[in-house]
């Protein structure tokens, strides 16, 4: 089954004080775009290889030294978005491996803990 193109258009990117790290804002262009919860982002995605999920990376900031981040995960099936809970760090990548969305963090191993979100069939 195909699934309509929804592709992320980030903007106003600029670099986090004293950091590699951007934040910015985006926009989902497509037939179909749900509304975004109102969060500082990341210029990073991925999307699923059926193409059935598309995952953002939001930034979920702590305090000034505590930064943390967590994955925005968008359905085009069932039109919905979910949210995964809040990981302590900074995101270096993100991609999709076959049992959910892996992600890097500055420091870290990756780690695959978002499977929740996603149906892998």
């Amino acid at each position: 089954m195909g699934y309509a193109k929804l592709e992320p258009v980030f903007s106003n990117v600029r670099e986090l004080p004293m950091s590699p790290y951007n934040t910015c804002t985006v926009e989902l262009d497509g037939p179909w775009a749900p509304d975004l919860p109102d969060y500082r982002w990341q210029d990073l995605f991925a999307k699923s290889d059926n193409n059935r999920y598309l995952a953002l990376v939001a930034w979920d900031m702590d305090g000034c030294f505590n930064p943390g981040f967590r994955l925005v995960v968008i359905d085009k099936r069932t039109k919905t978005v979910r949210e995964a809970r809040r990981v302590a760090g900074c995101c270096d990548a993100i991609s999709w491996d076959a049992s959910g969305f892996e992600y890097k963090t500055f420091g870290f191993l990756s780690e695959n803990v978002f499977s929740e979100l996603v149906e892998v069939v």
